[in-house]
């Protein structure tokens, strides 16, 4: 993607300024770069960076904990094969990326940063925030 757009002098390159601006933009947000950048900024801001390894993120239960792909029913459904949790794909992952960092920060899994009324019904919540390893997918 970050290939000079100039091309030759028999073919020359078309919208060359803005492949180059793509090109910066691209670049600066490497995974490298926003993991360098979280690990000098948050010893300022106060905060504490967790690196979560992102292996089944999106095919466990954000309540139940059970790993099955057979969950992951769609991109962006999770239907849980063992309590039937329901919820978007995304948003589960998220939460057990939490329960993850939690984990790893504390030493055990912990309820905090669960609130809300999405799951309010059935017990389940959505959480504040997520902690993330940047540059992972899940």
């Amino acid at each position: 993607m970050t290939k000079n757009a100039r091309g030759s002098r028999v073919e020359p390159g078309m919208r060359v300024a803005q492949k180059a601006a793509l090109n910066r933009g691209v670049l600066d947000n490497l995974p490298g770069e926003r993991r360098r950048q979280l690990v000098y900024k948050c010893p300022v801001f106060g905060s504490v960076l967790v690196a979560v390894t992102p292996v089944g993120t999106s095919q466990t239960c954000g309540v139940c904990r059970q790993r099955d792909p057979a969950s992951r029913i769609s991109r962006d459904v999770f239907v849980c094969t063992k309590c039937g949790h329901t919820d978007d794909a995304d948003h589960n992952a998220s939460v057990v990326i939490l329960a993850r960092g939690l984990r790893t920060a504390v030493g055990k899994a912990s309820a905090a940063g669960h609130c809300g009324e999405q799951h309010a019904g059935a017990g389940h919540a959505r959480p504040h925030h997520v902690l993330s390893s940047p540059g992972t997918h899940a």
